[in-house]
């Protein structure tokens, strides 16, 4: 799930959320770029420069790069800002320093005039994708999607209204899982197990005295009545289930994106225990399994990590300067490859087709499949049925404050599901 704010108030919102929880590492991290923002903001440019300058060895996220590149051509160090600035480029970010007055400096330089032609090819926009469905409630904000193996039965999730809707091409949509029922808080990511009979369920809760309550729910999905039903409060921190996957076997991980793990459910166990004791990490969001479920890839802010799930292995995907890693929502494995929905810190969402070596430590190719869609409002999650890729394409997640209420719904519109064909290797 993308934050209800912009990303720079979700790397903030991080410092207090992973507090009682996180390695003293992860928390240095959050706290240094705090303090990047506080001076980026009062235009400390010289400030800013010694802080961004330590923080991009630690936090490469695009966001980062491009304030501290507006923080060096301010403070006169030309060169650097313009390397950095190449360097966003070629990772394919869609930004338009021409129009940033922080940049004026740079604009008669030759070498900014090709980074400008750069980011402008960057912005070109990749339409592959149609209308798949469209449902009826314009303030349902829903986040997560998914479907039985054929694709005969769609479940989207509400965050707004804590419910489940159903939507099939012959009967339309209706009330799945009503509004609240089972003490279902708003809904986050699903998944249909491999077996076809049980839909696995993410929520939680940001209200009240229940912020910092998630919860993960297996339901019968011929009868629609709940299983089981696993639960954290926030005695010891809070927690936010954002996504999930399944192993045939019926064995759960999914990500707490406040408590800044990975967790997992073993079959016949009634309890959820982290995967890996001694990893944090920052807002973890998606997650994805290979074929053979022997790895799970799982994006945070910092990008994409492999878990070796037969050795407890883990370590960092590098970009291999291909293309940017952060900002990952959906992701998912598709013939071999990564499926991810991505947003480049500045709202520019795209889909994307993510290529790894065959030793999975490093991105080899990229294919961005779509970009720039008219009707996007902040795409969140998708699934996979066949050679099709189905997602949310217009959640409107941000105009759903965290009380429930809503800005300016008269605004809003009607959820779109979105397909394209899943092109390819390339």
């Amino acid at each position: 799930m993308k934050t209800l704010l912009s990303s720079v108030c979700m790397l903030l919102a991080c410092v207090t959320s992973l507090q009682a929880q996180s390695s003293s590492d992860s928390l240095s991290i959050l706290a240094q770029y705090q303090k990047f923002i506080q001076v980026y903001t009062a235009k400390d440019y010289s400030q800013c420069v010694n802080i961004g300058s330590q923080l991009q060895k630690r936090l490469e996220h695009p966001n980062v790069l491009y304030k501290l590149a507006q923080c060096q051509c301010q403070s006169g160090l030309t060169q650097q800002s313009l390397a950095l600035l190449g360097q966003l480029a070629v990772l394919r970010l869609p930004y338009q320093p021409e129009e940033n007055e922080n940049f004026q400096a740079l604009t008669t330089h030759k070498n900014f005039l090709k980074i400008r032609e750069q980011f402008a090819q960057n912005r070109q926009p990749v339409q592959n994708s149609s209308k798949a469905f469209e449902l009826s409630d314009p303030l349902l904000i829903p986040e997560g999607i998914a479907t039985t193996s054929q694709g005969e039965q769609f479940f989207i999730g509400s965050l707004a209204k804590n419910k489940i809707a159903s939507y099939t091409p012959l009967a339309g949509e209706h009330d799945w899982v009503a509004s609240q029922q089972d003490g279902m808080f708003s809904v986050l990511g699903m998944k249909v197990s491999k077996d076809g009979q049980s839909l696995w369920v993410c929520s939680a809760s940001e209200r009240d005295s229940l912020n910092g309550y998630s919860g993960i729910f297996q339901y019968n999905i011929s009868t629609g009545k709940l299983r089981h039903k696993y639960l954290l409060d926030n005695k010891t921190g809070a927690h936010l289930f954002n996504d999930i996957v399944i192993t045939r076997n019926n064995a759960v991980y999914f990500t707490d994106s406040k408590g800044g793990q990975v967790l997992t459910i073993q079959p016949n166990t009634n309890q959820i225990v982290p995967l890996l004791k001694e990893v944090d990490f920052i807002y973890p969001n998606g997650i994805a399994m290979d074929e053979k479920e022997e790895n799970l890839y799982v994006a945070d802010l910092t990008g994409l990590t492999c878990i070796e799930l037969t050795t407890g292995n883990y370590y960092r995907i590098a970009t291999n300067q291909v293309t940017y890693l952060n900002g990952i929502d959906g992701l998912y494995i598709y013939k071999g490859t990564l499926v991810a929905i991505q947003d480049s810190g500045n709202n520019d969402d795209r889909i994307i087709r993510l290529y790894l070596d065959k030793d999975k430590k490093k991105l080899v190719k990229a294919q961005t499949l779509q970009s720039f869609h008219p009707d996007f409002v902040i795409p969140t999650t998708g699934t996979i049925v066949g050679d099709e890729f189905f997602y949310i394409a217009n959640s409107q997640l941000r105009n759903l404050n965290p009380d429930g209420s809503y800005t300016n719904s008269e605004k809003l519109k009607k959820p779109l599901i979105l397909k394209l064909k899943l092109s390819p290797k390339i």
